[in-house]
Protein backbone atom coordinates (compact mmCIF):
# COMPACT_ATOMS: atom_id res chain seq x y z
CA UNK A 1 0.00 0.00 0.00
CA UNK A 2 1.42 3.39 -0.55
CA UNK A 3 0.41 6.13 0.86
CA UNK A 4 0.27 9.83 -2.07
CA UNK A 5 0.13 13.08 0.06
CA UNK A 6 -1.77 16.09 -2.48
CA UNK A 7 -1.27 19.35 -2.38
CA UNK A 8 -3.53 21.54 -3.08
CA UNK A 9 -2.35 25.04 -4.02
CA UNK A 10 -4.45 28.54 -3.70
CA UNK A 11 -5.77 30.10 -6.54
CA UNK A 12 -5.94 33.98 -6.58
CA UNK A 13 -10.03 33.82 -6.95
CA UNK A 14 -10.11 36.44 -3.56
CA UNK A 15 -10.05 40.35 -4.27
CA UNK A 16 -8.56 42.38 -1.85
CA UNK A 17 -10.49 44.34 0.85
CA UNK A 18 -9.71 47.10 2.29
CA UNK A 19 -10.17 47.64 6.16
CA UNK A 20 -12.61 49.96 6.48
CA UNK A 21 -15.33 51.38 3.85
CA UNK A 22 -14.01 54.80 4.15
CA UNK A 23 -11.08 56.38 5.69
CA UNK A 24 -11.12 59.89 7.41
CA UNK A 25 -8.39 62.82 7.94
CA UNK A 26 -8.07 66.13 8.74
CA UNK A 27 -5.11 68.07 7.32
CA UNK A 28 -4.27 71.13 9.20
CA UNK A 29 -2.57 73.67 7.41
CA UNK A 30 -0.07 75.83 6.75
CA UNK A 31 1.24 72.24 5.87
CA UNK A 32 4.32 71.18 4.14
CA UNK A 33 5.38 68.53 1.46
CA UNK A 34 5.39 65.06 2.72
CA UNK A 35 3.56 65.52 5.62
CA UNK A 36 1.56 62.14 6.62
CA UNK A 37 -2.29 62.54 6.42
CA UNK A 38 -3.09 58.88 6.52
CA UNK A 39 -2.65 55.08 5.79
CA UNK A 40 -4.49 53.38 3.90
CA UNK A 41 -4.53 49.07 4.96
CA UNK A 42 -6.34 46.16 2.68
CA UNK A 43 -6.02 42.12 3.24
CA UNK A 44 -6.06 39.47 0.84
CA UNK A 45 -7.43 35.74 1.68
CA UNK A 46 -5.33 34.67 -1.15
CA UNK A 47 -2.10 33.16 0.61
CA UNK A 48 0.91 34.80 -0.05
CA UNK A 49 -0.90 38.23 -1.81
CA UNK A 50 -1.16 40.38 1.02
CA UNK A 51 2.72 41.41 0.36
CA UNK A 52 2.23 42.14 -3.28
CA UNK A 53 -0.70 44.58 -2.59
CA UNK A 54 -0.59 47.65 -4.63
CA UNK A 55 -2.41 50.89 -3.61
CA UNK A 56 -2.79 53.77 -6.23
CA UNK A 57 -5.49 56.58 -6.17
CA UNK A 58 -8.10 56.16 -8.61
CA UNK A 59 -9.74 59.56 -9.17
CA UNK A 60 -10.26 63.10 -6.72
CA UNK A 61 -6.62 63.62 -6.87
CA UNK A 62 -7.05 67.19 -8.77
CA UNK A 63 -3.52 68.70 -9.41
CA UNK A 64 -1.63 65.94 -7.79
CA UNK A 65 -2.10 67.37 -4.25
CA UNK A 66 -1.89 64.12 -2.45
CA UNK A 67 0.94 61.44 -3.13
CA UNK A 68 0.24 57.64 -2.14
CA UNK A 69 2.65 54.87 -1.46
CA UNK A 70 2.16 51.96 -3.64
CA UNK A 71 3.50 49.48 -1.22
CA UNK A 72 2.48 51.32 2.15
CA UNK A 73 -0.56 52.64 1.61
CA UNK A 74 0.52 55.79 3.12
CA UNK A 75 -1.01 59.17 1.90
CA UNK A 76 1.36 62.24 2.04
CA UNK A 77 0.92 65.90 1.44
CA UNK A 78 2.03 66.65 -2.10
CA UNK A 79 1.93 69.86 -2.88
CA UNK A 80 0.82 72.78 -0.46
CA UNK A 81 -0.39 75.74 -2.34
CA UNK A 82 -4.10 76.61 -3.15
CA UNK A 83 -5.68 73.60 -1.13
CA UNK A 84 -9.62 73.17 -1.43
CA UNK A 85 -11.67 72.76 1.80
CA UNK A 86 -12.07 69.21 1.52
CA UNK A 87 -10.98 66.49 -0.91
CA UNK A 88 -12.69 62.93 -1.91
CA UNK A 89 -10.27 60.33 -2.95
CA UNK A 90 -11.15 57.51 -4.45
CA UNK A 91 -8.49 54.66 -3.34
CA UNK A 92 -7.96 51.21 -5.15
CA UNK A 93 -6.13 48.25 -3.90
CA UNK A 94 -4.77 45.37 -6.82
CA UNK A 95 -3.22 41.80 -6.16
CA UNK A 96 -2.26 41.62 -9.84
CA UNK A 97 -5.30 40.04 -10.79
CA UNK A 98 -8.52 41.93 -8.30
CA UNK A 99 -9.07 45.46 -7.35
CA UNK A 100 -10.87 46.83 -4.68
CA UNK A 101 -11.81 50.35 -3.82
CA UNK A 102 -12.34 52.78 -1.29
CA UNK A 103 -13.26 56.20 -0.70
CA UNK A 104 -10.57 58.53 1.02
CA UNK A 105 -12.29 61.96 2.82
CA UNK A 106 -9.94 64.62 3.66
CA UNK A 107 -11.14 67.80 5.13
CA UNK A 108 -8.56 70.57 5.51
CA UNK A 109 -8.48 73.38 8.17
CA UNK A 110 -6.59 76.20 9.12
CA UNK A 111 -4.54 75.52 12.35
CA UNK A 112 -5.76 76.83 15.02
CA UNK A 113 -4.53 79.59 17.31
CA UNK A 114 -4.87 78.46 20.17
CA UNK A 115 -2.75 78.42 24.09
CA UNK A 116 -1.06 75.15 23.57
CA UNK A 117 1.80 76.64 21.34
CA UNK A 118 5.65 75.63 20.97
CA UNK A 119 8.26 77.73 22.69
CA UNK A 120 9.53 78.70 19.67
CA UNK A 121 8.40 79.71 16.01
CA UNK A 122 11.02 77.31 14.86
CA UNK A 123 14.23 75.09 15.55
CA UNK A 124 17.51 74.56 14.81
CA UNK A 125 19.59 72.23 15.50
CA UNK A 126 23.09 70.45 14.79
CA UNK A 127 24.15 66.98 14.30
CA UNK A 128 27.75 65.18 13.46
CA UNK A 129 27.44 62.97 9.90
CA UNK A 130 28.06 59.28 10.81
CA UNK A 131 26.49 58.68 13.74
CA UNK A 132 24.60 55.32 14.25
CA UNK A 133 23.74 55.52 17.76
CA UNK A 134 20.81 57.45 18.87
CA UNK A 135 22.34 60.13 19.82
CA UNK A 136 20.01 63.55 21.42
CA UNK A 137 19.48 65.85 18.61
CA UNK A 138 17.37 68.46 20.56
CA UNK A 139 13.76 69.00 22.43
CA UNK A 140 11.02 71.14 21.78
CA UNK A 141 9.29 72.62 24.91
CA UNK A 142 5.46 73.22 25.10
CA UNK A 143 3.62 76.48 26.50
CA UNK A 144 0.62 76.17 27.72
CA UNK A 145 -0.23 73.09 28.52
CA UNK A 146 -2.66 72.51 31.48
CA UNK A 147 -1.69 70.50 34.98
CA UNK A 148 -1.73 66.44 34.05
CA UNK A 149 -2.38 67.33 30.75
CA UNK A 150 -0.93 64.40 28.58
CA UNK A 151 0.47 65.60 25.33
CA UNK A 152 1.80 63.46 22.36
CA UNK A 153 4.49 64.49 19.91
CA UNK A 154 4.96 63.00 16.69
CA UNK A 155 6.78 63.93 13.51
CA UNK A 156 4.33 64.47 10.56
CA UNK A 157 6.88 63.56 7.82
CA UNK A 158 8.42 60.93 8.51
CA UNK A 159 11.87 59.46 7.84
CA UNK A 160 14.43 57.08 8.86
CA UNK A 161 16.91 58.98 10.34
CA UNK A 162 14.91 60.76 13.26
CA UNK A 163 12.75 60.07 16.13
CA UNK A 164 11.02 61.63 18.61
CA UNK A 165 10.08 60.83 22.07
CA UNK A 166 6.03 60.85 21.77
CA UNK A 167 5.93 61.98 25.82
CA UNK A 168 8.91 63.81 26.15
CA UNK A 169 9.61 65.62 22.78
CA UNK A 170 13.16 64.90 22.85
CA UNK A 171 14.20 64.01 19.18
CA UNK A 172 17.31 61.68 18.28
CA UNK A 173 18.98 59.90 15.91
CA UNK A 174 17.73 56.21 14.77
CA UNK A 175 20.94 53.79 13.88
CA UNK A 176 20.99 55.20 10.35
CA UNK A 177 24.08 56.91 9.59
CA UNK A 178 23.92 60.25 8.38
CA UNK A 179 25.69 61.65 5.00
CA UNK A 180 26.40 64.94 5.06
CA UNK A 181 27.53 64.22 1.13
CA UNK A 182 24.20 63.10 0.33
CA UNK A 183 22.02 64.89 2.20
CA UNK A 184 22.99 68.11 4.64
CA UNK A 185 19.38 68.91 5.90
CA UNK A 186 16.49 67.68 7.24
CA UNK A 187 13.38 69.72 7.77
CA UNK A 188 11.07 67.60 10.17
CA UNK A 189 7.39 68.64 11.02
CA UNK A 190 6.50 67.90 14.31
CA UNK A 191 2.73 67.89 16.02
CA UNK A 192 1.86 68.29 19.60
CA UNK A 193 -1.54 67.48 20.50
CA UNK A 194 -3.76 66.96 23.49
CA UNK A 195 -4.80 63.33 24.64
CA UNK A 196 -7.07 64.63 27.53
CA UNK A 197 -9.04 67.02 25.86
CA UNK A 198 -10.70 66.29 22.50
CA UNK A 199 -10.32 70.10 21.11
CA UNK A 200 -9.47 71.48 17.81
CA UNK A 201 -7.60 73.98 20.00
CA UNK A 202 -4.86 71.55 21.49
CA UNK A 203 -2.61 71.12 18.85
CA UNK A 204 0.05 72.58 17.75
CA UNK A 205 2.75 72.30 14.64
CA UNK A 206 6.29 73.74 14.60
CA UNK A 207 9.43 73.43 11.76
CA UNK A 208 12.53 71.60 13.29
CA UNK A 209 15.67 72.13 11.04
CA UNK A 210 18.71 70.14 11.00
CA UNK A 211 21.83 70.68 10.03
CA UNK A 212 24.41 67.71 9.24
CA UNK A 213 27.75 69.16 9.97
CA UNK A 214 30.57 67.67 8.21
CA UNK A 215 33.53 65.08 8.95
CA UNK A 216 36.71 64.96 7.95
CA UNK A 217 36.48 61.35 6.20
CA UNK A 218 37.18 61.23 2.88
CA UNK A 219 40.55 60.93 1.33
CA UNK A 220 42.11 63.94 -0.22
CA UNK A 221 42.40 62.63 -4.32
CA UNK A 222 44.32 64.14 -7.32
CA UNK A 223 41.84 66.05 -10.32
CA UNK A 224 42.85 65.75 -14.07
CA UNK A 225 45.53 62.61 -13.59
CA UNK A 226 47.62 61.99 -15.29
CA UNK A 227 49.55 65.55 -15.02
CA UNK A 228 52.79 66.35 -17.58
CA UNK A 229 55.02 69.26 -18.24
CA UNK A 230 57.94 70.27 -20.04
CA UNK A 231 60.63 72.24 -19.00
CA UNK A 232 63.45 74.62 -20.28
CA UNK A 233 67.22 73.52 -20.30
CA UNK A 234 67.92 77.10 -18.62
CA UNK A 235 65.94 75.96 -15.53
CA UNK A 236 67.40 76.78 -12.11
CA UNK A 237 67.65 75.42 -8.80
CA UNK A 238 64.08 76.23 -6.81
CA UNK A 239 62.28 77.53 -9.81
CA UNK A 240 58.66 76.59 -9.91
CA UNK A 241 57.82 73.95 -12.67
CA UNK A 242 54.16 72.88 -12.67
CA UNK A 243 51.20 73.30 -9.76
CA UNK A 244 49.18 70.39 -9.17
Amino acid sequence: MAIVKVAIGDVNDVPPTFLLEEYNATLFVPTYRDVFVLQLNATDLDSGDSSNLKYSIADGNNMGKFKLNEKSGIITVNITSELSMSYHLKATVNDGHFASSTSVYIQVQQLPDGELRFAQDHYHATIEENVTTNDKVTMVHVLGSHLNEHLHYSILNQNDNFVIGSTSGVIHTTQKSLDREEKSNYHLIVEVRSLNIVHLSRIAHVQVNIEVKDKNDNNPIFVNTPYSTMISHSTKKGDQIFKV
